[in-house]
């Protein structure tokens, strides 16, 4: 399980060797526990070249109440998550 922080405010995740349904449990658990007073954007590297099942699970079936939208990156294999700021 890979993560860094960019600056901030963003937090980077790679799901490169993850299949579905990890993927599912890891991202379940980091988004829920995840301090949307401070991380404010979670970018997913789940890549797009050895077939499209995670790119398509992170932006379209993955859900998550604390999301608040999901930006697409001009990068295939890049997903981010814009997590709803808490008060």
């Amino acid at each position: 399980m890979n993560y860094e922080f960019k600056e901030n405010e963003v937090m980077m995740v790679d799901l490169h060797t993850f299949n579905i349904f990890d993927a599912q449990v890891y991202l379940e658990r980091l988004v829920t526990a995840v301090n949307a007073r401070v991380i404010k954007e979670i970018i997913i590297i789940h890549g797009h070249r050895r077939g499209k099942k995670l790119q398509k699970f992170v932006r379209t079936e993955f859900k998550n109440s604390k999301i608040e939208r999901k930006l697409l990156s001009l990068n295939p294999g890049r997903t981010s998550f814009i997590l709803k700021q808490v008060n």
